[in-house]
């Protein structure tokens, strides 16, 4: 009886064996096939994109990378529209409740947070020149708990501090009769405006270097023309 529960015992394992290594074979050749069919995409995008390009270079005279300039104004534009949908996601992700800092830093926390109210991130805590208030005051390890804690408090509506000493600026513009809502965007940042910021400078970029090449090319035609 031993014999044979040897036997079937290396028949299991021949058995298993032979179907890891056909698993191994069927993941290797749909991992070639995905890859093969990724760079046949990419390869029809490229040869589609070059071909775009030459219809709108022989319709207007101007060589230029006309997709990679749209598709940048595209991605940017997405970026200033979708931002509310940005911010709605990174608080999702990032802040979803009061309660949501880590507790390993719960004293710190709540000492960053203490105070409350309207436009409290504004004051005590958050704004950067109490960075070393917190060190003198929780040691070294205040540093990486500020830090988190304002990455996290950034995904909110009213965001962080834009700069060092927010606050002043804040009552500041107060006093010269701004609405608080409209002071607080002024002094304050968070993901989404980063985001709108992000779209604006690409598009703003695109938009530059697009201006430049076509005044390039116009010059280049005058010049070829008159001669």
């Amino acid at each position: 009886m031993k014999p044979r529960a040897r036997t079937s015992s290396s028949a299991v394992t021949t058995t298993v064996r032979r179907a890891a290594v056909a698993v191994g074979e069927r993941s290797r050749a749909a991992g070639n096939a995905v890859q093969s069919g990724i760079r046949r995409v990419r390869k029809q995008t490229v040869q589609a994109r070059r071909r775009l390009d030459r219809t709108l270079t022989r319709a207007t005279g101007i060589e230029i990378e006309w997709c990679r300039a749209f598709s940048t104004a595209s991605g940017a534009t997405g970026l200033i529209a979708g931002r509310g949908r940005i911010r709605s996601s990174a608080a999702l992700l990032l802040h979803p409740n009061e309660g949501c800092h880590l507790k390993i830093f719960d004293e710190i926390n709540k000492y960053i947070d203490d105070g409350g109210g309207w436009a409290q991130r504004l004051g005590r805590g958050h704004s950067a020149e109490w960075l070393v208030h917190l060190v003198r005051k929780f040691g070294l390890k205040a540093v990486p708990a500020y830090t988190i804690h304002l990455v996290q408090d950034s995904a909110t509506i009213h965001g962080i501090p834009l700069f060092p000493f927010a606050g002043h600026a804040y009552r500041w513009l107060l006093r010269r009769g701004l609405r608080p809502g409209v002071a607080l965007r002024l002094v304050s940042v968070n993901l989404a405006k980063v985001a709108a910021g992000v779209g604006v400078a690409l598009t703003a970029y695109e938009l530059w270097q697009l201006s430049r090449e076509i005044y390039r090319q116009i010059q280049k035609n005058r010049c070829a023309s008159a001669a």
